[in-house]
């Protein structure tokens, strides 16, 4: 069913609509003009000769549809010679009325419009315009003055004219109306279908996002048993700078278990939303070292979100400033602000500003490993750091790449 939205397939079907359409046409010419050959056998003889023309034209498209298959060219024959014929009657043809010229010409624009487009069936309708303004300011009133009553013969031809022209119209309706109701069906029953898939596929994407959720979650706590693990390594050691060591990768290992508890927690797993996660972040890092610090953090966002590849070193990277900050920013105070801003630049740029208000930055500190390993997580971001100067505590800039 799917393939009725494909637009190859659609113009078959059109196609195919339109070459039955015209076959119907020129089985009622054929019918029609045979019968008024017949029918004028004997009384008019230019009568007669225009209908057998008109009958053998007919017959011979006919034969030609059936054997070529193609109907486009038919279309545009039957349009034209019909115009061209109707507008000549109207203008050299002064005897008999021309009611059944002016529906000619309205029929020959429909089968202009259906059989070849717009702008075909409006050359169509812009010739019949004219020849009808022509006839009227040109022809008519000296046809009122020479026109003579009609004949039997003619009111019978006349008549079946008339009634071909409406039958006509009225049958190429009918297969527009026809065509519309197939296609609405169609429509329906693919929307009917589609519906279905698209359920199936619901049902499959959650059951996905569950299974990636219960991985996240997974992961999340064999981060734990490792989190678990080194505490109780480091309490075997009981050695000051072992245990200061150990924890500094502790909290490294519970930034990244942080980000799967989000993931398993939130429901866009695609994305993490930056500032719940960092002051998450923020207030666990203030738990193991600033028990005795008031610390305002203040965590703003211009991003929606960041995906897990690009998640992992923002969230060291916040992991080993604030560590810093609150283990050497704020030796004489128990009270301080820290500012994170993520600031987004375009679809792969994104700027990420911190700043305390603590003593600064020492120098043993600018060595340390916490310092080269935010420059390794700023390269592995394709990014750019900056320290920058300020009359109170650090200030950092950076330039990150979504990965």
């Amino acid at each position: 069913m799917l393939k009725f939205f494909s637009s190859e397939y659609e113009s078959s079907i059109i196609e195919f609509a339109k070459l039955r359409m015209v076959k119907r046409l020129s089985m009622l010419f054929a019918a029609v003009f045979g019968a008024l050959t017949i029918a004028f056998w004997n009384s008019d003889f230019f009568a007669w000769i225009a209908y057998f023309i008109a009958f053998i034209i007919s017959a011979t498209v006919l034969v030609y549809l059936y054997t070529v298959q193609k109907h486009r060219f038919v279309f545009i024959f039957y349009a034209l010679s019909g115009s061209i014929l109707a507008n000549l009657a109207c203008h050299f043809s002064l005897t008999t009325p021309h009611y059944v010229d002016f529906l000619w010409m309205i029929l020959c624009s429909f089968i202009g419009f259906i059989g070849y487009g717009k702008r075909f069936g409006l050359f169509v309708l812009s010739l019949n315009g004219i020849g009808m303004g022509l006839f009227v300011f040109f022809s008519l009133n000296t046809h009122i003055e020479v026109l003579q009553p009609f004949t039997f013969e003619e009111q019978v031809g006349a008549y079946a004219e008339i009634l071909l022209a409406v039958i006509i119209i009225s049958t190429i309706l009918y297969e527009f109306i026809r065509f519309q109701e197939i296609a609405l069906t169609n429509v329906r029953e693919v929307n009917a279908e589609l519906s279905e898939k698209n359920t199936l596929i619901e049902e499959k994407n959650n059951e996905n996002i569950t299974l990636l959720k219960e991985v996240h979650h997974r992961v999340k706590n064999n981060l734990q048993i490792i989190v678990s693990l080194l505490r109780l390594q480091v309490s075997e050691k009981n050695e000051p700078h072992v245990e200061r060591y150990f924890e500094e990768a502790i909290n490294r290992i519970m930034s990244m278990a942080l980000i799967h508890e989000k993931l398993y927690q939130q429901d866009d797993i695609a994305q993490i939303k930056i500032e719940g996660y960092t002051l998450d972040l923020c207030t666990e890092l203030n738990r193991i070292y600033g028990q005795d610090l008031r610390i305002d953090y203040k965590v703003d966002s211009e991003l929606k979100g960041l995906n897990l590849k690009t998640i992992v070193p923002v969230g060291l990277i916040i992991n080993e400033l604030v560590s810093n900050s609150l283990k050497h920013g704020y030796n004489n105070s128990i009270e301080g602000k820290i500012k994170i801003h993520f600031k987004n630049k375009n679809t792969k740029e994104f700027e990420l500003s911190y700043t305390d208000d603590g003593i600064g930055i020492q120098d043993n500190l600018k060595k340390g490993f916490g310092s080269e390993l935010i420059e390794l997580l700023t390269e592995q971001l394709n990014g750019e750091r900056k320290l920058l100067t300020t009359p109170k505590g650090v200030s950092y800039s950076f330039k990150l790449y979504h990965l």
